[in-house]
């Protein structure tokens, strides 16, 4: 009788267990192509956007940590150019992974970004 109490506490532990799991839209549609849209990225509307939720609080031109700015499109276009912007949301090896003492931005994020740079980090 004693085992039988055992396993039900169990039972009802793996299940109490299993109730604090919780969804992340993010996590669960990242793959899903018809969730991101990358066939309009444009810096005013896509990137600015990123950069204002994720990079500027840190990177901004009154506080520009490691010495990078993402709040203006001439400062960012300079680390697009050179690679490290890329680099550093991907958190490549031998780049600081970014954005520091944060999860790394999501899928559709940098797939987005990566979309922009691929088309020459245009100012539009």
């Amino acid at each position: 009788m004693k085992s039988l109490k055992y396993i039900i506490l169990i039972v009802l532990t793996a299940f109490i267990f299993n109730a604090c799991y919780y969804d992340q839209e993010e996590v669960l549609y990242r793959f899903n192509p018809g969730v991101c849209d990358t066939t309009n990225v444009t810096y005013s509307q896509t990137i600015a956007p990123v950069m204002q939720a994720s990079c500027n609080s840190c990177h901004s031109t009154t506080g520009a940590s490691g010495g990078w700015i993402t709040d203006n499109y001439t400062k960012l276009n300079v680390i697009a150019v050179n690679g490290k912007f890329y680099g550093t949301i991907t958190h490549a090896s031998g780049f600081s992974p970014m954005p520091k003492g944060s999860g790394q931005l999501n899928t559709c994020q940098i797939s987005q970004i990566k979309k922009w740079l691929d088309s020459g980090s245009p100012n539009n």
